[in-house]
């Protein structure tokens, strides 16, 4: 993650061919100019909304395919949210093993006073 974290902070990133290969070149300069670390570089909301792939005519998306990128995205986005419940579990995990483990300190009774893991979620 902190190579992701580093590449985020300096702005460098690539349009992959298995993602971005029939995306047009309008729509991926229009991207990159939105993904600009240095926000007096960056372009405006404004000027998004006058850019080329905006503003062109209905009549050019007719014919092109746009269900390979909602195709690619819905997949992308069940990872995200299977990897986020598999997190889930692992917190949910370490924290019962810590209500079960003694606390340095305590008084062995107030360990468990709040009953099992499952009776508090």
């Amino acid at each position: 993650q902190a190579r992701l974290f580093s590449k985020i902070r300096s702005g460098s990133f690539e349009f992959k061919v298995e993602f971005w290969g029939d995306v047009s070149k309008e729509a991926k300069n229009l991207i990159s100019s939105l993904l600009v670390v240095n926000p007096d570089n960056r372009i405006s909301a404004s000027q998004a909304l006058e850019n080329v792939w905006i503003t062109e005519q209905p009549e050019a998306l007719e014919g092109k395919d746009l269900n390979v990128g909602l195709v690619e995205f819905k997949k992308f986005n069940a990872k995200r949210k299977l990897k986020g419940s598999v997190h889930t579990v692992i917190i949910a995990n370490r924290m019962h093993r810590m209500s079960m483990s003694p606390i340095k300190n305590q008084p062995p009774n107030t360990i468990h006073e709040h009953g099992e893991l499952s009776d508090i979620i």
